[in-house]
């Protein structure tokens, strides 16, 4: 038993032959599992020769002996067989031999080994790893490299001649911002010949380039720099020298967002957003039912963002684009305000009369009535609110308003004038317990002209429409229904 394993990696080798030969014959065989183990059962205790061979692999032997009920353990360690590469490498134009040409041999992307051509052009390589697809560049001083694929078999070997042309001409630029015009330093300027790149060379700190040495011929020009779009042009280019400047785009950014109502957060869907860039607007687009927006392909640079929505305040912010990067730019839209209007009067207009408008936020707003007894608050957010009026002679009035964006809520007052105290006492008729909270209401005709709530001891008091001090005694008897008193007073 034993295994056989690859000397130059140490892995197990699967498959591969291990015969014992006994007087020139073969009487035990067997192939190696994954693991390269093999096994022999039954051998005789006498001489054999061991030997293990693989494809693509140098065969090893070993004479053994086994001896009798115990095991004999023989592992194999088989070496690769190389293969070998040569070929010749002349001018493309007069045949000349190339003497010193750089030849590199690749496998995949890995450079497996380099050598030079000798006096006469001739080069070879051997104890490549077979089998195996190399590629072979060739390129010497004043000619375009070239290259060939070529599969090596195991043990083989395979021709690789190189017909090299010269490069005389030369293609120089500079490559720029296309925006700032300020010159780009390393930038990579490629040269392709159909799909196979022939030369490359990056730009100095000026953006300048220069790669010599090309055939005259039809080309494919690259130009690419990191934050920097990529340009591709092609080319004639000509013996002698030849001018190819690039002006390379500044890669694109992007503005995003949400655009959300300032009070409740809520998103807004539908809000316009305007993208301006110097003034100029770049992009229009509305917000999704999230709220959201997208701006993309925006150059680098300064801009501003607008956002409006009816029956809210258009809001503009600053935003910086940078580069193949994406911008945040939330907006939260103010609603319009509204106003709160009307008219003070007791038959006639007062003026001089006190307006106070408060939310839960306390006083937000305050005028006076003019000589037509007209008032205006205005600049007032959406919601709810308590509007105050006080005049002189006259009893304060409070109601209740609801603002709502861009429009005007009428609160009037209309007063009549001061008269005496109303007061008493309010208690349950069967217990004579006072009650307290509980409301009284006075009215003239229908109009309810107050309110208040007894305390603690079941006492009231509050001002009457009435022109006289008018004193009710202890109420003997209340029901839920309201009570109402009429009198006429002179």
């Amino acid at each position: 038993m034993g295994k056989v394993t690859d000397r130059n990696t140490g892995l197990p080798i699967n498959g591969a032959l291990v015969q014992l030969f006994h007087s020139g014959q073969v009487r035990f065989q067997t192939t190696t599992n994954a693991n390269g183990d093999y096994q022999f059962i039954g051998v005789q205790p006498r001489g054999y020769n061991a030997v293990a061979s693989k494809a693509g692999y140098q065969q090893q032997a070993f004479g053994i002996k086994p001896r009798n009920n115990q095991t004999t353990t023989v592992n194999f360690q088989l070496v690769p067989t190389g293969g070998t590469i040569s070929g010749h490498v002349e001018d493309a134009n007069t045949m000349a031999d190339i003497s010193g040409a750089t030849i590199e041999i690749f496998l995949g992307s890995t450079l497996v080994t380099t050598t030079t051509t000798n006096a006469t052009g001739d080069y070879s390589v051997t104890n490549l790893l077979a089998p195996n697809s190399y590629r072979v560049v060739a390129s010497a001083t004043g000619y375009q490299s070239a290259f060939k694929s070529i599969t090596l078999s195991a043990g083989g070997s395979a021709v690789a001649d190189f017909e090299l042309v010269p490069t005389p001409a030369t293609l120089m630029g500079t490559v720029l911002d296309a925006v700032t015009t300020n010159p780009i330093s390393g930038a990579t300027v490629q040269v392709f010949s159909g799909t196979t790149q022939v030369a490359s060379t990056d730009t100095d700190g000026t953006g300048n380039y220069t790669i010599a040495m090309l055939a005259p011929g039809n080309y494919t020009v690259r130009c690419s720099a990191q934050f920097y779009q990529t340009a591709v042009s092609g080319a004639l280019i000509s013996a002698g020298v030849n001018t190819l400047n690039f002006l390379l785009n500044p890669d694109t950014g992007a503005i995003e967002g949400q655009v959300t109502d300032a009070i409740n957060g809520q998103p807004l869907g539908g809000a316009t957003v305007e993208v301006k860039q110097g003034g100029v607007v770049v992009a229009t687009l509305l917000t999704d039912p999230s709220g959201l927006y997208n701006a993309d392909d925006l150059l680098p640079g300064s801009y501003t963002v607008t956002a409006s929505h009816p029956g809210y305040q258009t809001k503009t912010v600053g935003a910086i684009v940078v580069s193949g990067m994406t911008t945040t730019v939330n907006i939260a839209l103010d609603p319009l305000p509204g106003t709160i209007a009307g008219n003070v009067s007791n038959g006639g207009p007062i003026a001089n009369a006190s307006i106070t408008i408060s939310n839960s936020n306390g006083i937000v707003g305050n005028a006076v009535t003019d000589a037509n007894g007209d008032y205006s608050v205005s600049g007032l957010a959406p919601g709810s609110y308590l509007v105050s009026c006080a005049a002189t002679g006259f009893q304060s009035q409070f109601k209740a308003a609801i603002v709502t964006s861009g429009t005007t809520t009428t609160v009037n007052f209309v007063f009549i004038a001061d008269g005496g105290t109303l007061e008493g006492n309010v208690i349950d008729s069967g217990t004579t317990d006072p009650i307290p909270g509980a409301r009284i209401e006075v009215f003239q005709g229908t109009t309810l002209i107050t309110s208040t709530l007894t305390d603690g001891s079941g006492d009231y008091q509050t001002l009457t429409s009435f022109r006289v001090n008018i004193r009710f005694g202890r109420v003997q008897q209340i029901t839920k229904q309201k009570l109402s008193a009429q009198r006429s007073l002179m």
